[in-house]
């Protein structure tokens, strides 16, 4: 995951010496090639990057937490207590952030 963060500081970075140097060649021909092609970069990081490396995240998340919740209920002795607590409060967290992204966007 940091791997992703990094890259999209940097990308960030990039993007906004790009938006700069876009803001100096105003007016030209020049500077919408630019823009548009700075408004293509930043959707598809948005849209592909960004979500995607969060998508991964959050199953990667669902699948460990899922295993724990397996494990407690088949009453496994390999199971800590501090590791019950955890995962079924990850569980849940990742339950509950669905749902509220559902109401979310059904409200917006």
């Amino acid at each position: 995951m940091f791997i992703f963060v990094l890259i999209g500081g940097l990308a960030l970075v990039f993007i906004l010496l790009l938006f700069i140097a876009v803001k100096l060649l105003t007016g030209s021909s020049l500077a919408d090639r630019i823009k548009e092609v700075l408004n293509n970069k930043i959707k598809y990081f948005f849209f592909n990057g960004a979500i995607q490396s969060y998508l991964v995240a959050f199953i990667k998340l669902g699948v460990a937490s899922s295993i724990q919740i397996i494990m407690i209920v088949s009453l496994s002795p390999y199971v800590k207590d501090g590791e019950r607590v955890s995962s079924i409060c990850i569980y849940s967290f990742l339950i509950l952030s669905v749902v509220g992204f559902f109401i979310f966007v059904r409200y917006n």
